[in-house]
């Protein structure tokens, strides 16, 4: 894996730790159930999120492009939606619906994923 890349897993909404192999490759350990699927995607680090309350501060690395922030729940269904900066980013989670529980944010460019986050405990 690259300087500058993480693993996500997408289905769990999850950061994925890469494991050290005896061959010098890095691996990944994911638990799945008898008839489960995961969906690990090696990603580079373009977003920080950082939270205070029902406030988040995202840091964005933007590439070349126009890109949004979208604020996703656990099944990646879009709950809110923004444009991106370079820098600093903030979103006020106190405007979602009262139900929606946010799980992770994503950075897209033309609608194709750059990165995805998962948000920090409150």
């Amino acid at each position: 894996m690259a300087e500058g890349e993480h693993l996500f897993d997408m289905l769990a909404c999850a950061e994925v730790e890469p494991v050290g192999r005896a061959d010098g490759l890095a691996g990944v350990r994911v638990y799945l159930p008898r008839d489960g699927v995961a969906c690990v995607a090696q990603l580079p680090r373009r977003l920080a999120v950082t939270r205070a309350g029902a406030a988040l501060q995202v840091q964005a690395d933007l590439p070349a492009g126009e890109c949004t922030l979208v604020v996703a729940n656990s099944d990646g269904e879009a709950l809110a939606s923004q444009a991106a900066q370079a820098g600093a980013n903030a979103i006020e989670l106190s405007a979602l619906p009262d139900d929606a529980e946010p799980a992770c944010v994503k950075l897209l460019r033309d609608g194709q994923l750059m990165d995805i986050a998962t948000l920090p405990e409150r």
